[in-house]
């Protein structure tokens, strides 16, 4: 019944974006290996970058009217629906990978695109935007709001570091250490712990 109600949602999704699924297949070249057209790659990154930014800023404009129209401050809907649908591809990839028995690979994959986030998705823009207009971004967040973010994050690392590593314990013959390893209850804690920070 669980596969039916998947492949139903899955059959329900794939129609409702069946158009953006054309728009794509009209629009950006096809850059397979084993055709002519692979060494149009260049052509192919740069239409798809240019459909992210498009997105992107569709996502940003909803979410920052759907705000206003609710009175939510931005940051928190920052935090709340801009953050979950960002991060609904990559929960996806790693669902699949954890599926897959390849546990390491899932937590790289969620860890790594935060690390993409930070440095180069925060990172790349500023520097566009200083080289452009030759003043600093303004935060316009007070010191207090930037600090309590800051430990916010360092407790989360440790939390999550304590959870992985708890179960680690010597072996007593062979003298080496279990795998570090995450249950469905440290999953509900982490889930508990993103409602808490919110």
């Amino acid at each position: 019944e669980l596969e039916e109600a998947e492949n139903s949602i899955s059959r329900l999704l794939f129609k409702c974006a069946s158009p953006i699924y054309k728009l794509f297949s009209l629009t950006i070249p096809e850059c397979s290996e084993d055709k002519t057209e692979g060494n149009r790659w260049w052509l192919t990154l740069l239409v798809s970058m240019f459909y992210i930014c498009v997105f992107s800023e569709l996502v940003l404009l909803f979410t920052s009217r759907f705000s206003e129209i609710l009175g939510i401050p931005h940051h928190i809907a920052g935090l709340t629906i801009l953050a979950i649908g960002a991060q609904v591809p990559d929960i996806f990839a790693s669902v699949s990978v954890a599926k897959q028995g390849e546990g390491p690979s899932s937590i790289a994959n969620a860890i790594g695109s935060q690390i993409i986030n930070i440095t180069l998705g925060i990172g790349v823009p500023f520097l566009i935007y200083t080289i452009h207009s030759g003043t600093p971004i303004g935060l316009h967040v007070g010191q207090s709001g930037l600090q309590l973010t800051g430990m916010l994050m360092l407790v989360l690392i440790v939390c999550f570091t304590t959870l992985c590593f708890r179960h680690v314990r010597p072996r007593a013959l062979a003298g080496s250490f279990n795998k570090p390893c995450l249950t469905s209850v440290d999953a509900v804690l982490l889930a508990i712990s993103y409602v808490l920070v919110i």
